[in-house]
């Protein structure tokens, strides 16, 4: 209970350090093919000339990103599916294991300007599509030039804007180093470009990821974590690398407001220098929804062609009563706004119970999403199958468990479907509830997909 207390303290008094603009969903870009961003994520980089530094984007769980990369001018450089990024996996401690991606975009990047120049590495779904991606930067490096004392390090900011706020997604950045001589450490600086500092004389830092006296929240070590790197080199983290992570419903923002987060990076007491890696794990939702994730109405068609459905009846292998936490909790819109134990999901009869928790939905569709909305302890779904109801065996859906540490609370575990081509009208979710030791309670499952045509059906 301290811990959470603390949390929510911290950003009552990091609004301090954020930046409030005018609100947008996300960030749009126009490409130069004519293809739009519409839902973008944002990261700033104040980079120096002389440097190219290259920005890789990999989805998670099906994403398929569009990266644009953009000078304070608006020339614009795009990407997606590039041949160049294929080669690309991370395996890192909030993203698990994410594979190589055909669907992976890549940019490298420069500027020929005098002095320090903002450049604007943007994120977005193709076809708007929701869910959760890693952004690979490459080519920094700590050196002399980057200044002395407490405002010493290369600048970065993230534009956290209503679509990623929607998603539930926290915000997770890692340093890594490059070479065994750096020693990495990031910091939250303050609008005076101040380290922020605690009214107990803590640090909103990371030096040494793990090390709870050495970094700010929760942390993991990186040690037989890795990331890809150009050339098909891998770069394997380290007891000295940095991470944070920032959990996105404490910063108490407004569905509809947006601001800005800078970070600093930089060596432990600058005393050490050397070329290092930084990555972002991030999501982008649909603005409007507070739970995050793809809500929209039963029945809505989207502008991608997608009927987008609550499910109309839903079963359990087991309820925690007939009436409160009972299976029907999962049908219908979700109706449970915050993260506890609320009678409104569904919740099975044991805290510890393997079950399956299944919906049918009214018409069946070519699947292509899948959000499963949990208000108490994520981390326990194993599994998720799809079947038509009127026959047929059940299909178990690629990358569809999700581990602890995966989906935030209240949060939205989106699967994105492509391997999936026949009409289905039922889902099933499979819950192992011994991974977490305590209800993994849903309050609601969307099916979104393809109407079929009559010679599907």
């Amino acid at each position: 209970m301290f811990k959470r207390l603390l949390v929510m303290t911290l950003f009552l008094m990091l609004f301090a350090a954020l930046l409030p603009v005018s609100a947008q969903a996300g960030v749009r870009v126009v490409c130069p093919d004519g293809q739009v961003i519409e839902n973008g994520v944002e990261i700033i980089v104040n980079m120096r000339p002389g440097f190219t530094y290259t920005a890789t984007a990999i989805g998670i769980n099906g994403f398929d990103p569009i990266l644009a990369v953009s000078d304070q001018n608006g020339a614009s450089l795009c990407a997606d599916d590039d041949p160049a990024a294929t080669t690309y996996s991370v395996n890192l401690p909030t993203t698990g294991l994410v594979p190589q991606s055909v669907f992976s975009s890549q940019v490298p990047f420069s500027h020929s300007y005098s002095g320090f120049h903002d450049i604007s590495v943007v994120v977005g779904g193709f076809e708007d599509m929701t869910g959760e991606f890693v952004v690979v930067l490459e080519g920094m490096a700590v050196t002399s030039a980057d200044g002395s004392g407490v405002s010493a390090g290369d600048p970065f900011s993230l534009h956290i804007t209503p679509n990623m706020t929607a998603s539930g997604v926290p915000i997770t950045t890692y340093m890594i180093s490059v070479t065994d001589s750096l020693d990495p450490l990031m910091k939250i600086m303050d609008t005076d470009d101040q380290p922020f500092v605690f009214d107990d004389g803590t640090y909103f830092a990371c030096d040494d990821a793990g090390t709870t006296d050495l970094c700010w929240g929760e942390s993991y070590s990186l040690v037989g974590s890795y990331v890809s790197r150009t050339q098909g080199r891998q770069l394997p983290g380290g007891s000295l690398d940095a991470m944070m992570i920032i959990p996105i419903e404490e910063l108490d923002m407004g569905p509809d407001e947006d601001a800005y987060l800078n970070w600093k990076m930089t060596s432990s007491s600058n005393q050490t220098s050397g070329d290092y890696v930084v990555v972002y794990h991030l999501g982008t939702g649909v603005f409007g929804d507070s739970n995050g994730g793809s809500a929209q109405s039963t029945g809505e068609i989207d502008t991608a062609g997608n009927l987008h459905q609550w499910a109309s009846f839903a079963s359990a292998t087991s309820q925690y009563s007939d009436t409160r936490w009972n299976a029907a909790q999962a049908s219908g819109a979700p109706d449970t706004d915050s993260c506890g134990d609320v009678d409104t999901a569904w919740a099975s009869s044991s805290a510890t119970g393997s079950d399956v928790l299944t919906l049918d939905y009214d018409q069946a569709v070519v699947p292509r999403q899948i959000n499963v909305y949990q208000t108490y302890n994520p981390g326990s779904i194993i599994k998720v199958e799809v079947v038509n109801s009127a026959g047929g065996a059940p299909i178990t859906l690629a990358k569809s468990d999700d581990p602890p540490g995966n989906t935030a609370c209240p949060g939205v575990f989106t699967i994105n479907i492509s391997d999936v081509n026949v009409p289905i009208d039922r889902v099933m979710v499979y819950v192992d509830q011994t991974i977490g030791g305590s209800w993994n309670e849903i309050d609601a499952v969307e099916l979104v997909g393809v109407p079929p045509s009559p010679a599907d059906v």
